[in-house]
């Protein structure tokens, strides 16, 4: 029962951050879900779920969707060695490429890049110029 009444809780929190914008909505859905499945929510205080800062956590989560979502849209390909999987690079649309080391996928190379580099840097290696 604690872990559906902490559940509720953490999506009455989340509910109460007030953010627009396409991302951030998604953002919200995700999180929301993801809290409801988890199993361990039942372990936190309701002091814990209070205190945390979900405001903080839906914009993070926006700003790493849409990342992703950028570079997944301007995506080629991935350029894949076997025996020197550190050279892997993810190769984009306007011929440009950047290094994903140790990504055999797509999916983890966009991921990598979404986490490693900022919107500016993202931004710049998208661009024709």
């Amino acid at each position: 029962m604690s872990r559906l009444k902490n559940a509720l809780r953490i999506v009455e929190n989340i509910e109460a951050v007030k953010l627009s914008g396409k991302w951030n909505v998604l953002a919200k859905n995700d999180l929301i879900e993801r809290y409801t499945k988890n199993e361990r929510v039942g372990e936190l205080s309701f002091k814990q779920i209070d205190e945390h800062n979900f405001y903080a956590e839906i914009s993070n989560k926006a700003t790493l969707m849409e990342k992703e979502h950028k570079i997944r849209s301007h995506t080629k390909g991935l350029e894949r060695h076997a025996y020197a999987p550190e050279m892997n690079r993810l190769h984009f649309l306007n011929g440009k490429t950047a290094s994903t080391p140790q990504q055999k996928e797509i999916e983890s190379a966009v991921k990598y890049l979404a986490h490693s580099l900022g919107r500016d840097r993202i931004n710049k290696l998208l661009n024709n110029n």
